[in-house]
């Protein structure tokens, strides 16, 4: 009687089932008999046993389960997590794009992504650094390449045979494809945000259930990228109006000045928005007139570290070929792409950075009487335009600003009633004021030791023995001190005593002097030799009065930008008269300043040196300067990329026969 087979055993196969397939049943009766070798328990098996009999039986393994093979499926619900948390673009592309390569049997699949700005389109590429070192684009555009065509279109595209579609000539660039289906993810504010091309090496076309699931997936796809894009924004909008609220808390309590709030809401603003410059115009309202004049606070470029707050400057809108000057005329926005090749704008450099002017973007601030005031940020960090995102925080900022321009207008209304209230309230009399007003004619006097109510009148005194009295108009003059005296603050030591004491001190220098008549005599003189029409009676006075040419460049440059304002206002008033100003003295000419002070250097300051030099040999280091300066306004020239006449270039060649002399260097 043989044992019965235990029931923890497994009937196991040998290698003897796979010799012949056809004869199995011959194969299974010959194992039966000595199958019972291989029905061994494995817990009753040493290691030995084990070892030997591995390559002829197949021992238990205990632990084990069988492994769960699962199908392929799309989770819709995965989109709403998408909707409702996640901000990832990126991640939902690339997960959304593998799972339906997988539901559609696709062979791969393409991400592009659409670039509004340049107009293309931008191949994804996944684990990789530096992504635009690597980036592929592809124009958008119609015919020519699959993703590119859908991107133009805005449909979904399905090519049953590549090779012979003769729409598409180049096929697909990197892969040998016989079927393509384009997708475009369509935003619900019907923007493209980037095309799904999914193909198969195989010649199996995609069915109407596969386009059906593609479309579908699609839709949500746009829907959750809208979302995202959204709440991006609405998360910075939130940040910015805290920030905002935090300053504009302490502007109005009064613990912050206008020119310290306005400079940290600058930095705040370009910072979010990731712009190198942003500059605030408040326009003056009440000389409003054919010139368009406004108070402008710059916060520099990103590249200035000081953190002291920005002085108001005054400029004239309408007379500057800028975007601000723009926006403040027609009270429309602009997103400016490229401000140095506009035509309608000059060509701005930075003269410290030598930063060139590329991006802007630019706003009213609007009132119900009109345009109140402009900001203006500028060139975006990296070194792209401005897009739709950018605008929408950059409108929350502009929210504020009608706040700020209103109570800064309130603020100088205030103060000019206080001065009105001032002059008003003493009604003075200048007969008054100088009844027993005599002035100490010693410099150890202090109002001190007086009456600090005599001051008005000694003031007034000092004014009429100065200068001939008919100059003056005496309640007028009476009205100015005393307004001035009363609006001084009560500090200890820059106050209205100091200012007193300032005062008696130089008319006390001015007055004393034997030699004044003299003085003044020559002074005048001196002043009529720096006409240029008789410099060679004066060439000394003419190269002192010229020596600011022969400056390192940056100050012989800030000189001269002050010499054409002060050409350009008088250029203003003759053509307000009727004329036409000289170029040099037309502002709307301004980018010939180059040329003009090499024309100038060359033409009038390096003569009088050189005449100069033959009589002082110690003026050498001013024509050195000098010629420095011309090469400066050269490479400035270059920089801007203006055509210059050069005289060397305009001399006619030479033959071969002719001696070409050199120029002797000084």
């Amino acid at each position: 009687m043989t044992d019965p087979v235990p029931r923890s055993a497994k009937s196991v196969k040998n290698r003897y089932d796979t010799i012949n397939q056809s004869e199995s049943h011959k194969v299974l009766a010959n194992i039966a008999k000595v199958q019972s070798h291989f029905l061994v328990p494995s817990d009753r098996l040493d290691k030995v046993t084990r070892r030997v009999i591995a390559p002829y039986a197949q021992i238990e393994r205990k632990g084990l389960k069988e492994e769960e093979l699962k199908g392929t499926y799309l989770d819709m619900n995965r989109f709403t997590v998408f909707l409702e948390d996640t901000v990832d673009l990126d991640s939902l592309l690339y997960e959304t794009a593998n799972v339906l390569k997988n539901v559609t049997s696709s062979s791969g699949v393409f991400i592009y992504k659409v670039d509004k700005n340049n107009n293309e389109i931008v191949l994804m590429t996944q684990n990789i650094k530096n992504q635009e070192r690597h980036e592929v684009n592809v124009p958008i555009e119609e015919g020519k390449i699959a993703a590119a065509h859908v991107a133009f279109t805005k449909e979904f595209l399905l090519i049953e045979d590549v090779p012979r579609d003769n729409r598409f000539s180049e096929g697909l660039k990197w892969i040998d494809a016989k079927v393509v289906l384009c997708m475009p993810i369509i935003k619900p504010d019907g923007d493209c945000y980037a095309v799904l091309e999914f193909y198969r090496t195989n010649v199996e076309p995609y069915d109407n259930n596969i386009l059906y699931t593609v479309v579908s997936v699609a839709c949500w796809a746009g829907a959750a990228v809208h979302q995202a894009q959204a709440r991006v924004t609405l998360q910075r909008t939130a940040h910015l109006n805290n920030e905002l609220r935090a300053l504009l808390q302490n502007y109005f309590c009064d613990l912050a000045s206008i020119d310290t709030m306005l400079t940290d809401m600058l930095a705040v603003v370009k910072s979010f928005i990731g712009a190198m410059r942003s500059s605030f115009y408040i326009i003056d309202k009440e000389h409003v007139g054919d010139n368009l004049q406004a108070d402008m606070w710059d916060d520099g470029w990103s590249s200035e570290t000081s953190t002291m707050p920005k002085r108001k400057i005054k400029v004239n809108l309408s007379q500057e070929q800028t975007p601000a000057g723009l926006v403040a005329k027609t009270g429309e926005s602009l997103n400016i792409r490229d401000a140095y090749k506009d035509p309608r704008f000059a060509k701005e450099i930075d003269p410290t950075t030598g930063t060139v002017v590329r991006s802007c973007l630019v706003s009213p601030i609007v009132d119900k009487k009109g345009v109140i005031g402009v900001v203006q940020l500028t060139n975006k960090i990296n070194a792209q335009p401005f897009d739709s995102e950018d605008e929408a925080i950059f409108q929350v900022f502009i929210n504020y600003c009608s706040l700020i321009i209103h109570f800064y207008n309130m603020q100088l209304r205030k103060i000019y009633y206080v001065c009105i209230i001032y002059s008003q309230s003493f009604k003075p009399n200048i007969i008054f004021l100088l009844e027993k007003c005599y002035c100490r004619d010693h410099f150890d006097y202090h109002i001190s030791e007086g009456s600090r109510e005599d001051m008005p009148g000694l003031v007034c005194y000092m004014y009429i023995e100065t200068f001939a009295d008919k100059l003056f108009e005496r309640q007028n003059l009476a009205n100015f001190v005393l307004t001035v005296l009363q609006c001084y603050r009560q500090n200890p030591y820059h106050n209205a005593e100091h200012a007193f004491c300032f005062t008696h001190t130089l008319f006390l220098v001015l007055m004393n002097n034997p030699d004044r008549e003299r003085i003044m005599h020559e002074m005048k003189y001196n002043i009529l030799c720096t006409d240029l029409a008789i410099y060679f009676q004066g060439i000394l006075m003419t190269t002192s009065d010229l020596s600011g040419c022969c400056k390192p460049f940056g100050v012989s440059k800030a000189i001269a930008e002050s010499v054409y304002e002060e050409f350009y206002d008088q250029g203003d008033k003759e053509r307000e008269m009727g004329y036409t100003p000289l170029s040099m003295m037309d502002r709307r000419r301004s980018v010939n300043q180059p040329a003009e002070q090499i024309q100038f250097l060359s033409v009038v300051v390096l003569p009088c040196l050189l005449l100069l030099q033959n009589v002082f040999p110690n003026t050498l280091p001013l024509i050195d300067n000098c010629r420095k300066t011309q090469e400066a306004w050269h490479e400035e020239i270059n920089i801007r990329g203006q055509k210059l006449w050069r005289q060397e270039e305009s001399v006619a060649k030479t033959s071969k026969s002719h001696v070409i002399l050199k120029p002797e260097k000084y």
